[in-house]
């Protein structure tokens, strides 16, 4: 009798903790990925300014190269080096180690505006202009920054604890019903 009474708590206590930490985790990762889509969304600003600038004036360009510099380095905190045993000795804390995949796409970008001789090996096929180039490398960026967040999954725990309906649970057919036929 004792043994279930203690097991029967035990088991209230637990389901108590689950449902208050439960929308805690929430509110954490949700916190994070604010944060996130916010450095996201200034970097790839920065890009499409890159992408439309007209080299008329280098100091504009300057700038926007400065700026993503700075992205990049931010970048760091939210996609740290791989710390491998290369180069730990004689490197930086954060620059210890292989960098991060999604970092390299911007440093790419950087590179191509910075020094466009150094992307000259990559240069053909579909990828035949620096535009096409950065292009290629903005989409990896958005695709890595993307798996993170994992938006479809997201999207089910803010459903689950906002009792909301997200897009995910509609097909093109159903929002062309909500938003017209010529969507």
């Amino acid at each position: 009798m004792i043994v279930s009474n203690i097991i029967a708590i035990l088991a209230l206590i637990l389901s108590l903790y689950t449902i208050i930490s439960s929308p805690s985790r929430y509110e954490l990762g949700n916190n994070y990925r604010i944060q996130l889509i916010g450095w996201y969304e200034k970097t790839e600003e920065i890009i499409k300014k890159l992408q439309l600038h007209s080299y008329s004036n280098d100091a504009e360009l300057k700038t926007l190269l400065a700026l993503l510099s700075t992205q990049i380095e931010v970048g760091r905190f939210y996609f740290p080096n791989n710390n491998s045993s290369q180069n730990i000795d004689n490197k930086p804390l954060a620059y210890q180690g292989e960098r991060n995949v999604v970092l390299s796409y911007l440093v790419n970008i950087y590179q191509a505006y910075n020094n466009p001789s150094s992307i000259e090996q990559y240069l053909n096929g579909d990828l035949s202009t620096i535009d096409s180039y950065v292009e290629n490398r903005s989409r990896k960026f958005t695709s890595g920054v993307f798996k993170i967040i994992a938006p479809d999954k997201w999207n089910k725990s803010r459903d689950k604890y906002a009792n909301t309906q997200s897009p995910h649970h509609y097909n093109n057919t159903d929002m062309k019903e909500v938003i017209g036929k010529d969507a």
